[in-house]
């Protein structure tokens, strides 16, 4: 998301991977995001199923990472978790939520785009960590057949990053001259040393489905 931040931080939410089957079914809602289009279509360019890590999706509308919690009975319940009295707070709304006192806002997949794409161990959420853990376990991604399609899959998506930077650089040809991405013996070629890797030379945007060069005017617009 290009400009996150300029108009408020919105509401984040991270979902890691892979995904399990039940992950995949059923209708979108905040506890089943998983079912994003957005998401699907990631899973079919990149292979997400050898691989672990998480997907950090915006909901750059929201205000609820600002307020947490509005329009509750009169007025506004505002806590700040860093304090006893904030983690006491957060206690009170989740069993008032269990009770039906107080509703989730709903939210519709409109709402919410894919930010970040990370790969690894979170280590930065005890929570998220441990979740992402248990789908290494339970997807038996230290298996040797899993761990032969992951270094398969990490060429092919090594080759296609280079690609894309390569192919924005000036007056450079692109790395399907030297590479032929879709055949299995050049993703099982090492890297050449001499090659290294190319730095970026443009400012690009993606608006509206079309990917071009940014000259940095008009952000209101981004």
């Amino acid at each position: 998301v290009q400009g996150h931040g300029m108009h408020g931080m919105g509401e984040t939410m991270h979902i890691p991977f892979p995904f399990d089957e039940a992950e995949q079914q059923g209708d979108f809602s905040r506890v089943n995001m998983g079912i994003h289009t957005a998401l699907r279509i990631l899973r079919s360019k990149v292979d997400l199923q050898h691989f672990c890590g998480y997907v950090t999706m915006l909901n750059p509308w929201s205000r609820q990472a600002n307020r947490k919690l509005s329009d509750a009975s009169d007025g506004r319940v505002e806590f700040n978790l860093r304090t006893d009295s904030g983690i006491l707070a957060l206690s009170l709304l989740k069993i008032w939520l269990s009770l039906g006192f107080l509703s989730v806002v709903p939210t519709t997949e409109l709402e919410w785009v894919p930010l970040e794409l990370c790969f690894g161990i979170p280590l930065f959420s005890s929570e998220l960590n441990q979740k992402v853990c248990r789908k290494i376990a339970t997807h038996g991604l230290c298996r040797k057949e899993s761990l032969q399609k992951l270094l398969h899959s990490s060429r092919k998506l090594s080759l296609q990053v280079l690609n894309f930077v390569h192919s924005f650089q000036e007056g450079i040809a692109t790395l399907d001259q030297l590479h032929d991405a879709g055949s299995s013996s050049s993703l099982l070629q090492p890297f050449s040393a001499d090659m290294g890797v190319p730095l970026p030379a443009k400012n690009l945007m993606f608006k509206e489905g079309v990917l071009s060069e940014w000259n940095g005017w008009s952000p209101s617009s981004v």
